[in-house]
């Protein structure tokens, strides 16, 4: 038995096993122009508040997809919390001079509250 929230671009999905998964879409327009090595970064992008709270801090995944843009990746900078996913920052090998629209993706999963069992 499942419970759910939200939609496609912001939701939740609770198991009666006591695991959780989320997912957040963030639209953002940045730049990457800050030498880091041999590549370019984005300012640090502010942590997301989960839609629903974990038990503790989940495992999470960030991607991003542009228009056109190729070769961007994300950058966790911390582990995030069981309330908000971690900060990150846009990363490429290039440098990105003018601002582009990007969608990120944040997956987690991790434990939420069982479910009780009815008797």
């Amino acid at each position: 038995e499942t419970e759910e929230g939200g939609d496609q671009r912001n939701g939740y999905r609770k198991y009666a096993s006591g695991r959780m998964e989320q997912w957040i879409t963030v639209e953002k327009t940045l730049d990457a122009t800050n030498a880091w090595g041999g590549c370019y970064i984005s300012a640090k992008q502010a942590a997301q508040e989960y839609p629903v709270p974990f038990l503790s801090v989940p495992s999470v995944q960030i991607t991003v997809t542009g228009n056109g843009v190729d070769g961007a990746w994300i950058m966790m900078l911390d582990e995030g919390t069981a309330t908000q996913t971690p900060k990150y920052h846009l990363v490429r090998g290039a440098k990105l001079d003018e601002a582009k629209d990007f969608k990120i993706l944040i997956r987690a999963w991790g434990e939420c509250e069982k479910e009780e069992e009815i008797i």
